[in-house]
């Protein structure tokens, strides 16, 4: 996918909203051709064909045969193995449009796509609506001498309540080949239980010092997403050397910290990922920037891995790993046009990442930090935490698990977990310590049945 840079920042106004966390779907879990209706009730959405009930929205993916696109074997309007959404076929043809739905229950607040392979006349809106009243909506049409393959608009609308969004391709023409991609959205905690806020953050008192406890600035959550770190990312798109993900805005001269739960983090075991993305990714006239890193992670690395790798082959940037893949290290060279970060999956939601900015090639004339003046931790309820900008000064982040309450990690929250977490409790072990305050208490106890009530 291919995101177009002028349309890339989120274009919906201001609103304030109370917490509330940020899901994603890229729909690549399916085959071409399969009809989408109830497949993501999971994350309560389901999808219909308003112009032709009988027809649902299909899967389409860059290839042969092209569902949902004019042109023959050459026409490429996706990425290659990205997957979206699209009409169905009419009278034997992909590409006569129809309107479709997409309903939210629980309510949303905020819902964004992006639409790929708009051409010429072509035109897509969304609207959302809340019991039968539009209450937001925005168009777009191919960008200027930027249109058609592989390029992608945004579309978005914000609402205090959203419980279903439409979307209607139009063109001048008889025929319009479109997909949608990256569906975005986020929900109130007050209409959603989200799961709480308990990554601690904290960041020693100067380099070395090691007083995390003494320091921590706040709590962060996961972003919740069914898709993977890769496509998160979403590296190489609009000026090929960036983050162009969906979950937030980069702001120039930052580097941002976030998590989320992801498919390859599940797959391989665990389920949290770390991205780190310095600076924004569009022209922002500084010159570019340079960074140095290193990552450490606690408790069981072996299923960590590096997922993201922006500017592999690029010169001035490389990445280590160690031999028990518990530290990352990387060096980062970007132009004034582009972003550079990586993404490190699988990791230990029981464990612990240290982050620091560190002169890695031991070459005293390259800084570790060049045209940065701002880091951050990002929160899916879009607040961030501020850090001091310091070379060695590291920055503590204690993982917990994003369903407390599956203390078993079985997927279910059952009387399996509340066994364990008793045994685990009496024991006075570490796991047992599920507020994060440093001891296992009584707080502890009553914090997980309070979880445990709550379910998932």
């Amino acid at each position: 996918m291919t995101i177009h840079a002028g349309l890339a920042v989120l274009a919906v106004s201001t609103m304030a909203f109370a917490q509330q966390h940020t899901s994603i779907v890229d729909f690549e879990e399916f085959p071409e051709g399969e009809e989408i209706t109830t497949q993501y009730g999971g994350l309560g959405l389901t999808f219909a064909n308003i112009t032709r009930p009988t027809k649902p929205p299909i899967i389409a993916r860059e290839g042969a045969p092209i569902r949902g696109f004019v042109g023959g074997g050459d026409d490429s309007p996706m990425a290659s193995g990205d997957a979206g959404l699209t009409d169905p076929m009419v009278n034997g043809n992909y590409n006569v449009a129809s309107d479709l739905e997409i309903r939210f229950a629980p309510i949303a607040n905020r819902v964004q796509i992006y639409v790929t392979d708009l051409d010429g006349n072509d035109v897509v809106t969304i609207r959302a609506y809340r019991n039968g009243v539009e209450v937001a909506s925005d168009s777009e049409s191919a960008p200027a001498n930027d249109a058609g393959n592989g390029k992608s608009v945004l579309l978005a609308v914000a609402a205090p309540e959203i419980d279903r969004v439409v979307i209607e391709p139009r063109s001048s023409n008889t025929t319009i080949g479109w997909a949608m991609d990256f569906l975005v959205f986020t929900r109130s905690c007050s209409v959603e239980v989200c799961p709480p806020a308990r990554i601690r953050v904290s960041q020693e008192s100067a380099p070395g010092a090691g007083d995390f406890a003494e320091n921590v600035l706040g709590f962060t959550g996961y972003y919740l997403t069914a898709t993977d770190a890769k496509s998160i990312y979403a590296y190489g798109v609009p000026d090929e050397h960036s983050y162009n993900g969906p979950l937030f805005t980069p702001i120039k001269n930052r580097s941002h910290i976030l998590l989320a739960t992801t498919t390859d983090g599940a797959i391989l075991g665990h389920e949290a990922s770390l991205f780190i993305i310095h600076d924004e990714p569009y022209s922002n006239a500084n010159g570019g920037g340079k960074a140095e890193l290193k990552v450490e992670t606690t408790g069981d690395c072996s299923r960590n891995a590096r997922t993201v790798s922006d500017d592999v082959s690029a010169d001035g940037d490389s990445y280590t790993v160690s031999s028990d893949s518990c530290i990352f290290t990387s060096k980062h060279d970007w132009t004034l046009e582009n972003s550079d970060g990586l993404a490190i999956s699988g990791l230990d939601v029981d464990g612990s990442v240290y982050i620091s900015f560190t002169n890695v090639d031991n070459n005293p004339n390259s800084p570790a930090i060049q045209n940065l003046d701002s880091w951050a931790v990002y929160s899916p309820d879009g607040s961030a935490i501020s850090l001091v900008l310091q070379e060695g000064r590291r920055v503590k982040l204690d993982l917990v698990p994003p369903c407390i309450a599956d203390f078993d990690r079985s997927g279910f929250v059952d009387l399996d977990d509340f066994i364990l977490f008793v045994q685990v409790f009496e024991e006075g072990t570490d796991a047992a310590d599920v507020d994060r305050s440093g001891f296992v208490d009584l707080d502890d106890f009553i914090f997980f049945v309070a979880a445990f009530e709550a379910g998932c």
